[in-house]
């Protein structure tokens, strides 16, 4: 896979290109009517690279024949570009193609919009509603995506980074998710380069300078297990052996998260044994270990329970001559599937091979492309979900098998069940033990549910969730609960805004057409404001709310963590201890003399409080405040461990405010102890991000304002 990838690119002329796409797949009249189409529409077309642009297409169509792509595929790889790029249009490649070719072809290319991440929102969206019906709209995507970090150097370096952190956090998670690895390691290795350089130099400098050691390792293993499948009654053609250095993405990863060095990795070192049949993998793996002492609590058995993108090994470690080395043992069609995934489809349809499991996609649906809002929530959960990588197996108390990202919780297990299962929860046990609904899971737990008489919105608990159906399901109920609270809430303001009872202020509203929309009044301070004045002739009509016609003056209050919009003057905002408000939760205020009292929105003590009339005001959280988090950290134990960084904070625009330090005498590893913060990012996002430079201990988000 190295040399062919190789070959790609350094492949620049539109003459050699061909050439290595008719070395993958047969030349036919449709594939060469497709490449001349794609030269017809990009004639006189150059990259960044300077290189003539027909020649990217056949290259991804290079890929994707390689993948064991069908005709069709190749055709579209060869288009995929053309409609989006020319005034070329799907129903002229529908004409002179197929049906399906256009599909393809639609699925792949981008919607425009007036806002560039919205556009991005959209476009994610239809290449992943597309793949519902025609998932090999995702191999011709992930194989165009590899071409294109193939070839990024010649993009100025803000562009490289912007695509390799699109590659790292969507795309490697797509290949993942379909099963297809070998695509998987290429964008995380790719990625992993231009993020991080000074990193992936460091790694690439240490394999390099011991790859014949490595390599002699790993021979002599080869050597001994060949002898022992040979001695328990395999012959030649019964095996093959291959071997393997773990890539740099997942050795950064690895160093990262257990805050080790390279020579401390376990699984830096395996081989795979293939073998003819699935009972011939439990064979070569009794021989191994009847031979050679194995590290028992490092075995795995992904033939009986396969993970969900298909992935089928039996993992065993063995310690070998002073070294670690892991072993590997599948069949010839799992051995296909755990390299190519779905796109292996075609070729082992019909046999004993678990395909990857597609309903993920179910879970990310762009229904609503006039809603901004629940597009880029939608496509902001998808990222994430994406993103996540391991797996957890987990059982119901009857023992039906679920597979759900690490850090699930009981909760998101709840949803996954069933959305009223998710809605009423109300109890869980995990192996006969009571539990809170927001107990992370482990591998092997069993988990009951007990379910209330009504449902429970537990607005607060969505940034906990882990899955992107338990986060969609209680967003959407609790967007509705809080729209029909923000009408309440909007009528409310109101009131205390001009001094009116409920039946007045339903009139005022009824008159000038707005009953349904005075919602935005809740959460709109200009939408607010222009309401007010628009109702001032109402108040003016009544001769005692004239005679206070100034109090109607709506001003802005600004305080630490809360923006007030009202016409009485406040000394404080207080935040009450029942709900926690965090920044980002919806939220209600309540006048209390001159004080205004914060409640999250779905709290049952604000209900309460409206349900008795108290006084309303209009709140919103201030901008301008950066959020702060709490970090708790090893890092790699070298002398430059902690400029390096210093140095990837800055690169993330993550700012320091402190750092404080101490050894850890048990562990001998120094304990970092930072404050950063970071505007207008999530939590998860910043979490993510530092991460991938060290090993977090504890992360806490220092800026939930009923904390100060």
């Amino acid at each position: 896979m190295n040399e062919f990838i190789s070959k790609i690119k350094n492949t620049i002329t539109e003459e050699k290109a061909l050439e290595l796409l008719y070395k993958n797949i047969n030349k036919t009249p449709l594939i060469e009517m497709a490449v001349s189409m794609a030269n017809q529409f990009h004639k006189g077309v150059t990259r960044k690279s300077g290189e003539p642009y027909i020649v990217h297409p056949i290259l991804v169509s290079t890929l994707v024949a390689h993948f064991d792509g069908s005709e069709d595929m190749v055709c579209s790889a060869l288009m995929h570009d053309v409609v989006e790029d020319s005034d070329c249009c799907i129903e002229e490649i529908e004409m002179k193609f197929n049906q399906n070719i256009a599909n393809l072809v639609d699925g792949l290319t981008k919607i425009n919009a007036d806002e560039k991440l919205y556009t991005s929102a959209l476009s994610f969206g239809k290449l992943l509603n597309s793949s519902k019906k025609n998932p090999e709209v995702l191999i011709i995507k992930l194989c165009d995506r590899v071409h294109n970090m193939l070839t990024l150097d010649s993009l100025p370096v803000e562009k490289q980074i912007r695509i390799s952190e699109e590659s790292l956090h969507i795309y490697s998670g797509i290949a993942h998710k379909l099963g297809i690895s070998v695509i998987k390691i290429l964008l995380e290795d790719l990625s992993f380069k231009y993020l991080q350089p000074h990193s992936f130099n460091k790694i690439k400098k240490y394999i390099d300078s011991h790859s014949q050691d490595l390599h002699l390792k790993l021979n002599s293993f080869i050597s001994t297990v060949t002898a022992i499948m040979f001695k328990y009654g395999f012959k030649k053609d019964d095996f093959f052996i291959d071997k393997r250095i773990k890539h740099f993405y997942s050795i950064e990863q690895k160093t990262k998260r257990k805050a080790i060095n390279i020579d401390e990795i376990t699984d830096l070192l395996a081989i795979r044994i293939v073998t003819k049949e699935k009972i011939d993998c439990y064979k070569a793996l009794g021989a191994l270990h009847i031979e050679i002492d194995p590290l028992v609590t490092r075995f795995k058995d992904y033939i009986a329970n396969p993970k969900e993108n298909g992935y089928q090994t039996l993992h065993t470690m063995f310690f070998f001559n002073g070294v670690v080395i892991e072993a590997q043992i599948r069949t010839e069609g799992m051995h296909q599937i755990a390299e190519h995934g779905i796109a292996a489809h075609w070729k082992y349809k019909g046999k004993d091979i678990k395909f990857p499991d597609m309903s993920w996609i179910d879970d990310i649906d762009y229904h609503n492309k006039v809603d901004k809002e629940i597009v880029l929530d939608e496509y902001d959960s998808a990222k994430h979900t994406i993103f996540e990588k391991n797996e957890i197996t987990v059982y119901s108390k009857d023992g039906e098998k679920f597979i759900l990202p690490i850090g699930s919780t009981v909760l998101d297990f709840a949803y996954l069940i069933h959305t009223e299962v998710g809605e009423r929860a109300d109890k869980a046990f995990i192996n006969e033990i009571p539990v809170n609904l927001l107990k992370p899971l482990k591998n092997g737990n069993v988990i009951k549910i007990q379910m209330g008489e009504t449902p429970h919105y537990r607005c607060s608990w969505i940034g906990d969730l882990k899955t992107p159906r338990a986060i969609k399901l209680l967003k959407l109920s609790c967007r509705e609960k809080i729209r029909e609270l923000d009408k309440k809430i909007g009528r409310k303001i109101i009131r205390e805004i001009f001094g009116i009872d409920r039946k007045t202020a339903l009139d005022w509203l009824k008159k000038e057409n707005i009953l349904e929309k005075n919602y935005k009044a809740a959460t709109d301070s200009i939408y607010l404001i222009n309401m007010v004045a628009n109702l001032k002739k109402y108040a003016k009509a009544n001769f005692k709310l004239f005679l206070n016609k100034n109090r109607f003056k709506i001003e802005k209050q600004k305080f630490t963590n809360i923006v007030v919009y009202s016409n009485h003057k406040f000394k404080t905002v207080l935040f009450d201890s029942c709900c926690h408000p965090k920044r980002g939760d919806e939220i209600v205020g309540f006048r209390k003399r001159d004080k205004v009292i914060v409640h999250h929105k779905m709290c049952n003590n604000a209900r309460e409080m409206m349900e008795i009339d108290e006084s309303v005001i209009f709140v919103k959280w201030t901008k301008d405040s950066p959020d702060i988090y709490t970090v708790i950290f090893t890092l790699e134990n070298k002398i430059s461990a902690l400029a390096d960084f210093l140095q990837d904070l800055t690169k993330d625009k993550i700012n320091l405010v402190q750092i404080n330090t101490h050894d850890d005498y048990i562990t001998r590893k120094t304990i970092f102890k930072a404050i950063i913060e970071k505007r207008d990012s999530e939590a998860k996002d910043i979490k993510d991000k530092i991460g991938r430079h060290c090993k977090i201990i504890e992360f806490i988000k220092a800026t939930d304002p009923y904390k100060s």
